[in-house]
């Protein structure tokens, strides 16, 4: 999602989709986790795909998580 200013994240997310390489980023991971305060839900992306070859996975893993969310 974009939007056209600045936001506060912290204790605001519940969990954040990205993939499984921006993961391995210590800032990345460390914001996500301990900054935001959230979890990570990664998914596996290939080398040279274009970025919206993964909304319907990105879409998947989101409709997932909240239907966790829901069970508990």
């Amino acid at each position: 999602m974009q939007v056209n200013q600045a936001i506060a994240l912290q204790d605001q997310l519940l969990f954040v989709v990205l993939p499984n390489e921006f993961l391995e980023e210590a800032a990345i991971r460390d914001a996500i986790i301990n900054v935001w305060n959230c979890d990570p839900v990664v998914y596996a992306t290939f080398k040279g795909d274009a970025p919206a070859a993964y909304y319907a996975v990105v879409r998947q893993k989101v409709q997932e998580r909240f239907e966790e969310a829901t069970r508990i």
